[in-house]
């Protein structure tokens, strides 16, 4: 008995150290579904295009504004390289930014003032500045004591208002005006002194209080101090003009300069210079130099902002070529770095990592490319902490293009071939396309080709003005097409490797092209999925489910254009087209709509979401295309026949063409009501073997990410309809449960980019804007968004530890038993 005992209590407490670690394990495990953690978001400001720095005698926080509608606090410590402190958006543009102890100013394009918290960015007070009606060109604000002074130009006339911070009134009237027509671009308001550019290589100097023009100096303007001490900048020079005494030139080729301020009295302390070479950069402080990495970008670099702490260390906020942000401090290096090139970002591709793959692919790697023409790569396991500057392509690519700058350029796409090794960048410049290549593992440029009059142009096929073709096809012949979205032309080509392209089609829509989608069908999906399609046709006296087959959607397109009535709003005009042949498979209106309209084709579906402006509702237009069925249709109910069994495991070839093969589509549409807002993009979700359930991934202008079904939008998948047999609802019900972004708002989103995961179930998701957003889709499994405050490894460890405990209690009741039984 005494050793069955011994024996005993080492089971269980071998028993319960197991227990223990399975509870571990268990509660160490949910991190995904249950906790959100399989989701990030990267918060950015934008290009910076005005700074400020916090009024303190040790300066915590630095005060940004950008063209992309955000300002922001930044912590000048560590913790400013991966957090805002706070942030505060608009769809207008803030022009500039001022600081004092009491409060934040900001003025943006609208004409309008805001006073901000400085610690929290929440706003006390807003002003209309008076007689602003077009959007202004330009704006400098400063703070003087409790008073606030504005410097506005429309275009036509420059203005100036004072006020107070404290003032109630709800418009500002103007306290002086002068006209001064052209465009200014920048401006910088101090005490007594005003200096705007309004030229190529100049600035000009005008009395704050008259705005009367005083002087021109050479060069641009770069910042001023409290004092009036201002700096200009050009291509060969850097010169600082101080309020007293001979102005200072520095030759540098493409350098910049900023004054130095004391970050209470705003007074200059000397001047910051920048200087950007190839592997360095080199920042002249006033009484120091230092030199830190260049990292992946040659462009000019330009201080923005500089101050000096109490201590006597100097810390400058520079702007690189790439629109990135970079804090120095002149004792202690390179304090952070932003890569706010993120929030511009032109074309995305979610690609296989330069390391080994997982089991299940989920450490892949996001790679961006910006409108300023640099190329990013972040892990998607980094959960934004990492990002990686591959190259600045900006200045090869203004070069090829022959053009003005990189601002006149756009990024059109990108595309990752070599086994992952290689990323092609597509860009245009007028009539001229160009083709990056740069090498993933070298991060080196290896080539920049150009082609002028191309009829379509893309990262991997090119068909040139001759019809002459380059580049690799999928299959020995394509059909394609070049779609002119303001004249509203269409035209269809077919793409032989050996015959090369030949014109086969023109369409011509009435009016411009406001949306348009393309189908396709996943390579090995005839070989897994069948083509059937359940559908509840209710047009009878009785519901009848029918087994039909789906329409082939590999070569259709959608398009949509307004049709404008008299007395009333636009028609919506949806229109499918077959690319091969050029004939319009199908047509539908929608009346009184305006606004954006967004669209896809998903598997045998158009799917396009609109705003019936007569209903103010936002609705879903859903078309379910099915082949023509030469017998009678089969319903679900009937049993299928021995031929019809064999038949289903072959498949019909004739599916990979279109109407020259098949007789025009069925369509059947519908439109149903939706409880959301203004939409940025719709993207679609993708499997791996293309078995699991499609969904729409909804960005909402209002931050909101919702991933719902396609199932829910066809026929049959609404909710039922109360007290009504065999009917459902006309609105797709959006509940929290759908919400992807969980308890993130994305700030601007624009544009959704979807990959497979090697789970079956899952999917990648990436939702660039102002915000990067990443989140792993699950098919037919809602989000998990129980409150942040409960503790769920609590719960869960408490589970484990019943049941555990369980067998315990069971484990002493047995040997009660027994030793009951010997004695």
């Amino acid at each position: 008995m005494t050793k069955f005992s011994g024996t005993a209590r080492r089971f269980v407490a071998l028993f319960l150290v197991g227990a223990l670690l399975l509870g571990s394990i268990t509660t160490l495990a949910i991190h995904e579904d249950e906790q959100g953690t399989r989701d990030w978001v990267m918060h950015l400001v934008g290009n910076v295009q005005d700074a400020a720095v916090q009024v303190a005698v040790n300066p915590q926080l630095i005060y940004v504004a950008s063209e992309d509608g955000a300002v922001a606090a930044i912590d000048v410590g560590a913790a400013g390289a991966l957090n805002l402190t706070w942030r505060l958006t608009s769809t207008s543009k803030p022009l500039c930014v001022a600081a004092a102890y009491q409060a934040v100013l900001t003025v943006n394009d609208a004409g309008v003032v805001a006073v901000l918290d400085p610690a929290t960015g929440s706003i006390e007070v807003t002003y209309a500045l008076q007689t602003v009606e077009a959007p202004l060109r330009a704006a400098a604000c400063a703070i003087e004591g409790s008073n606030a002074v504005v410097v506005a130009h429309d275009g036509e006339m420059l203005k100036r208002f004072d006020f107070s911070l404290a003032s109630e009134e709800e418009t500002i009237h103007v306290a002086a005006s002068t006209a001064l027509a052209g465009d200014v671009s920048k401006m910088y308001i101090a005490g007594t002194t005003l200096v705007l550019n309004s030229a190529a290589n100049s600035a000009e100097v005008r009395s704050a209080e008259t705005l009367q023009s005083v002087r021109t100096v050479a060069g641009i303007a770069t910042s001023i101090a409290s004092d009036g001490h201002f700096t200009t900048r050009d291509a060969a020079a850097l010169r600082s003009f101080p309020p007293a005494g001979d102005a200072a030139e520095f030759p540098c080729a493409d350098c910049g300069i900023a004054v130095v301020t004391n970050t209470e009295s705003g007074t200059s302390r000397g001047v910051v210079r920048v200087e950007t070479g190839k592997d360095t950069m080199r920042i002249a402080y006033p009484s120091s130099e230092l030199l830190i990495p260049n990292i992946g970008s040659s462009s000019t670099a330009y201080p923005i902002a500089a101050f000096e702490t109490e201590d006597g260390d100097v810390v400058v906020l520079i702007k690189t070529g790439a629109h990135n942000l970079l804090l120095v401090s002149a004792r202690k290096g390179l304090v952070w770095r932003r890569f706010e090139g993120l929030a511009n970002v032109a074309a995305t591709a979610i690609v296989e990592p330069m390391e080994e793959l997982d089991h299940f692919h989920f450490n892949k790697d996001v790679l961006l490319a910006s409108r300023f023409g640099t190329l990013y790569s972040v892990p998607l396991l980094s959960m934004g902490s990492e990002v990686r500057l591959i190259t600045d392509f900006s200045k090869e690519l203004v070069e090829a293009l022959k053009a003005p700058s990189i601002a006149q350029v756009q990024v059109r796409g990108l595309k990752v071939r070599d086994n992952g090794h290689t990323a092609v960048v597509f860009a245009v410049y007028g009539t001229t396309n160009a083709d990056v290549v740069v090498d993933l593992v070298s991060r080196q440029i290896k080539e920049v080709s150009t082609t002028e009059n191309s009829i379509l142009s893309t990262p991997l096929l090119e068909v040139g003005a001759d019809l002459s073709v380059k580049g690799s096809l999928p299959r020995s012949t394509i059909y394609t097409y070049v779609s002119h979205s303001a004249t509203g032309v269409i035209e269809g080509y077919s793409v032989d490797k050996t015959a090369g392209a030949r014109a086969t089609w023109v369409v011509q829509m009435p009016s411009s092209i406001v949306a348009h989608a393309s189908g396709s069908e996943p390579p090995r999906r005839t070989d897994i999925v069948n083509n059937m399609r359940v559908f509840p046709n209710i047009s009878g006296k009785e519901p009848v489910e029918e087994v039909r087959h789906t329409y082939p959607m590999r070569n259709v397109i959608a398009v949509a254009h307004y049709e404008p009535v008299e007395d009333e709003l636009p028609t919506l005009v949806i229109t499918a087209i077959d690319v091969v042949t050029g004939g319009v498979l199908a047509t539908t209106r929608h009346a009184n709509v305006e606004g954006d309209v967004k669209m896809v084709i998903v598997e045998h579906s158009i799917i396009y979401y609109f705003l019936d402006a007569k209903k103010m509702r936002y609705c879903f237009g859903v078309w379910e295309l099915f082949e023509d069925e030469n017998s009678p249709v089969v319903t679900k109910s009937a049993v299928a026949t021995l031929p019809q069994i064999i038949a289903s495991f072959f498949v019909n070839t004739k599916r990979e063409f279109s109407s020259r093969a098949t007789r025009p589509p069925v369509v059947t549409v519908s439109t149903l009501g939706v409880f959301g807002g203004p939409l940025a993009d719709m993207g679609v979700t993708t499997s791996y073997n293309a078995i699991a359930r499609k969904s729409l991934v909804l960005a909402f202008k209002t931050g909101r990410v919702v991933v719902v079904e396609v199932l829910r939008l066809l026929a049959g998948g609404q909710m039922p309809m109360p007290d009504v047999k065999d009917r459902q609802i006309s609105h797709v019900i959006l509940p929290s449960l759908l919400f992807a972004s969980h308890k993130h708002r994305l700030a601007l989103p624009q544009k959704i980019t979807t990959e497979p995961t090697g789970l079956e179930s899952s999917c990648h998701v990436v939702v660039s804007g102002l915000d990067l957003f990443y989140v792993r889709s699950s098919s037919g499994k809602p989000f998990d968004l129980l409150n942040s405050d409960f503790n769920k490894p609590l719960l869960v460890t408490l589970v484990c530890g019943f049941a555990a405990l369980s067998f315990v209690v069971r484990y002493f009741v047995n040997r009660k038993a027994i030793n009951s039984s010997w004695q």
